[in-house]
């Protein structure tokens, strides 16, 4: 799959301490405006190959306490028309998603403990040293 994360005027990122509330409208713009240049490049020109794996288009809340996180995805989930997703739940993640064939656009609020979870396991990332001899 191709993922996609959202993160203002620099382009795409895999960062998720990101929130969306930094992208401005502009920047959503300049986005939502990349992504149907490409769809339309792409449908323009079949002989060039596109991922057959599905493509999911990520965005996060701003940071904040969980209420007001899950607050906010509770919004776009009404303006999407869709569900909180239940089995994300017990990873700590309160998101709501919608498919466009293999395309998925996802709104993520990532909890606080799985944030800690996950602070947790990165701070022994560089005690690990492999020995290449």
């Amino acid at each position: 799959r191709t993922e996609l994360w959202i993160e203002p005027a620099s382009g795409l990122s895999h960062d998720p301490t990101f929130s969306l509330g930094q992208v401005s409208t502009l920047e959503g713009e300049v986005h939502i405006a990349g992504l149907i240049a490409m769809a339309g490049f792409l449908k323009a020109r079949p002989e060039v190959p596109v991922s057959l794996a599905p493509v999911i288009v990520r965005a996060f809340p701003s940071n904040g306490p969980d209420h007001e996180m899950c607050a906010e995805v509770d919004k776009v989930a009404a303006l999407l028309g869709t569900e909180i997703d239940p089995d994300h739940l017990p990873h700590g993640h309160y998101m709501t998603a919608i498919d466009f064939g293999p395309v998925r656009y996802e709104f993520t609020a990532i909890l606080a403990a799985a944030r800690a979870r996950h602070a947790a396991v990165d701070s022994y990332r560089d005690c690990i040293k492999i020995d290449n001899a």
